[in-house]
């Protein structure tokens, strides 16, 4: 091959790899969505009690024990009944703070006889004793929070992990009703790594198992508490830059999430003949769309933006994966409004 056909090649696959590539400029960022439950209550739930039934659990022999080789070492204290308690307030905390119930509370261990906190389900007679003594509407009972850590320990390089696993069991009742709606499991595994020319060694530099109990509680709690309410999670989101000096304006006014200016600017290049800044228009677009709380006019966009420029995998690729969010937040919209809606006194829903 002559050296003027290398370079005729050469610049035909450099020119192709900018092509390709020249789109991809983009930023991320990150903002708070608002999730839905799990459950679904009609507006006749708006006041909450919880019991901790956990704590009265004696150590089971399988759990509150750390494991290594098969062997399980007991942990220096029932931990598990202690930190229930943990969870119970992590609960309380997370769902206080959505702001979903009218009031929330969390019964005294001893607000009933003993055979409360056995493995049956309450009775009518129970509920109504619960009733009446909290005013509540809906029981929710932690029947038990069971917790153990694996450790594996790999001598050729010192690596340790400590997997800790979480079970839970909750149980929902209508006080308004005497019945019992449901139980659920909630699991979890926590990791911790770190590093050691002995196991012992390295496991002087893992958190105590009661530290590791604590934190764990602490998830699970907010995780059921997430299943009772809708709640904010924090979400990555990706827009499109550009050299243009516009470009930059807009993604200033969007890093300050002043979304209707940078849509402004955007808006004037969706017919721009420079086919990338048109795509990166429209996709910016369906961003700004959604944020602002349309997610039909965000998923308009985002279809636009792809059949302008379907032919570049990466851009197919970018805008298939913000569709599937969309659809999603589509789904989550859609099913809050009805959440909103049961809440809400005198809803026909």
């Amino acid at each position: 091959m002559t050296l003027s056909k290398q370079i005729f090649y050469l610049v035909i696959i450099v020119g192709t790899f900018c092509r390709c590539v020249s789109i991809m400029n983009v930023s991320n960022f990150q903002t708070e969505v608002l999730q839905p439950s799990l459950y679904s209550f009609s507006d006749k739930y708006r006041d909450v009690a919880i019991i901790n039934q956990s704590v009265f659990l004696d150590c089971d022999s399988t759990y509150n024990k750390t494991y290594y080789n098969d062997v399980g070492t007991p942990y220096p204290a029932n931990y598990d009944s202690i930190h229930s308690n943990t969870c119970v307030e992590a609960l309380f905390e997370s769902v206080v703070a959505s702001q979903y119930f009218d009031t929330l509370k969390v019964l005294p261990s001893n607000c009933k006889v003993s055979q409360i906190y056995t493995d049956n389900r309450l009775d009518k007679e129970e509920l109504g004793y619960i009733r009446e003594f909290s005013n509540a509407d809906l029981l929710v009972v932690l029947n038990n929070f069971h917790s153990f850590s694996n450790n594996y320990y790999n001598k050729d390089s010192g690596f340790l992990q400590a997997s800790h696993v979480v079970i839970s069991q909750w149980s929902l009742y209508s006080l308004v009703d005497t019945f019992y709606m449901e139980s659920r499991v909630v699991k979890d595994t926590i990791s911790w790594d770190t590093y050691g020319v002995t196991y012992k060694a390295a496991k002087k530099k893992l958190p105590t198992a009661e530290y590791m109990v604590k934190e764990s509680a602490q998830i699970i709690g907010e995780q059921f508490a997430h299943k009772l309410a809708p709640h904010w999670i924090v979400v990555d989101r990706l827009l499109y830059k550009s050299g243009n000096i516009e470009f930059k304006q807009a993604d200033i006014y969007a890093k300050a999430f002043q979304w209707e200016q940078a849509k402004m600017i955007w808006e004037k290049y969706i017919d721009n003949e420079n086919q990338y800044l048109s795509a990166k228009s429209m996709f910016n677009m369906a961003v700004a769309s959604e944020m602002l709380g349309d997610v039909e006019k965000a998923l308009e966009w985002v279809i636009k933006s792809y059949q302008s420029m379907k032919d570049n995998p990466d851009h197919a690729k970018v805008c298939f994966d913000y569709i599937d969010i969309l659809n999603r937040r589509k789904f989550e919209t859609q099913l809050l409004d009805v959440q909103i809606k049961l809440s809400e006194p005198d809803s026909d829903l």
